[in-house]
């Protein structure tokens, strides 16, 4: 069954591509993608209708599409750390234009539905944890130790307030994104 995905922004095309083609590829499915700015992200040009990739671009290609496999497949099997560290670690990114925020969105989508799915460490909630608990977390870094930190206390509260951590974590979001006026995310 081919499901067809329009994109319009250039990393968002290519990550959300990339979790529609690993989705489908675990169920089987296959998935037709179409968005010159997302190829042009990668590198590749585009003539006319087809892309027109250079051979150094296809093995840019490659290698950005097995990294982002590895980092969704170690999602899937429960391993968020793992993944985070695919997608980078002491302030590099291993994937051009990728920042922590929409990584671990990345992750956090590609999770399956365990108990330790990864959680997303944006630039929200990691303001509301300095604010409301003195916890000074990067989220503009790529660090596996911050990540790991993060994910230690948010599964800890949660454990504490019986809720899933995701659910926690969407909580402090929500309080955060609701107290900025000026936010996409405040109430209208």
């Amino acid at each position: 069954m081919a499901s067809p995905l329009v994109l319009a922004t250039g990393v968002t095309a290519v990550v959300l591509a990339a979790v529609v083609t690993t989705v489908a590829g675990a169920t089987g499915g296959s998935v037709t993608t179409w968005s010159t700015a997302g190829l042009r992200c990668l590198g590749i040009r585009t003539g006319g209708i087809r892309p027109v990739p250079s051979p150094s671009c296809a093995r840019r290609c490659a290698e950005r599409r097995r990294r982002l496999q590895a980092a969704a497949g170690t999602a899937v099997e429960g391993r968020p750390v793992d993944g985070y560290a695919c997608l980078g670690d002491h302030g590099i990114a291993r994937l051009p234009h990728l920042g922590p925020a929409f990584g671990t969105k990345f992750l956090y989508f590609c999770s399956a539905t365990s108990s330790q799915p990864a959680l997303i460490l944006d630039r929200l909630v990691a303001r509301w944890l300095r604010e409301n608990a003195g916890l000074p977390l990067n989220e503009l870094r790529w660090s596996v130790s911050t990540y790991v930190r993060y994910l230690e206390i948010m599964f800890g509260w949660a454990d504490e307030l019986a809720l899933a951590a995701d659910e926690l974590e969407l909580c402090i979001f929500s309080t955060q994104a609701g107290g900025i006026g000026d936010s996409q995310w405040a109430p209208g």
